[in-house]
């Protein structure tokens, strides 16, 4: 957190080797409302770590908002733009 980086470890990316992501000021708020709520976990949903975001409730709020073709990359573009 006082770094500031959010790091994806060795293996968990595309080429195999890990990622530093800085956090902007809108992470950090969100990270910080969080903190303290598993004792391991970034999210949890009651008391138990989240392993997977295509969970229930993901696929229906795509459902409900129309997006029929969605991939977890379509977000890399917006991400990375609204890093910059």
């Amino acid at each position: 957190m006082h770094r500031r980086t959010a790091i994806i470890e060795h293996g968990d990316t595309r080429n195999g080797g890990a990622l530093g992501v800085p956090l902007n000021d809108i992470a950090m708020a969100a990270l910080e409302r969080l903190q303290g709520k598993h004792e391991t976990s970034v999210f949890a949903f009651r008391g138990n770590p989240l392993r997977s975001a295509n969970m229930r409730a993901w696929r229906k709020a795509l459902n409900r908002s129309g997006i029929t073709d969605f991939r977890w990359h379509d977000l890399r573009p917006a991400w990375a733009s609204w890093l910059r």
